[in-house]
């Protein structure tokens, strides 16, 4: 009897930590999701980019974007279609950014007018 007890017990202890687990694992997706938001409205107000302005900005993003990602959540696709277009080359921006599947073409021109790159 005490071991089917100490059974239950373990089995009982086993799925409150899988709930508290899985609990931290939503917590942690609507934290990345918010702070990914508010990343996102900031890059979308910034008017102009120098080359290494651009440069820096890119880095930043893809630091981001790996750390959503490793924590298993997608980043949203506004933020990755920055960082491609902010880490483009500024003399093969247009084939750069035409090439990468996914990319919005709002972000795309966007980027394209904060980099004083004219789009063709």
């Amino acid at each position: 009897a005490a071991a089917a007890a100490a059974a239950a017990a373990a089995v009982a202890a086993a799925e409150a930590a899988a709930a508290d687990e899985f609990e931290a694992g939503e917590w942690m997706a609507k934290v990345a999701e918010a702070v990914s938001g508010l990343l996102l409205a900031e890059v979308r107000a910034i008017t102009g980019l120098t080359e290494p302005g651009s440069a820096q900005l890119a880095a930043d993003l893809e630091y981001f974007t790996n750390i959503v990602a490793a924590l298993a959540l997608e980043p949203p696709s506004a933020l990755l279609t920055y960082m491609v277009c902010c880490g483009a080359a500024r003399d093969s921006y247009g084939i750069s950014v035409r090439d990468t599947e996914g990319m919005d073409d709002e972000v795309v021109r966007a980027v394209a007018a904060m980099r004083g790159i004219t789009l063709e």
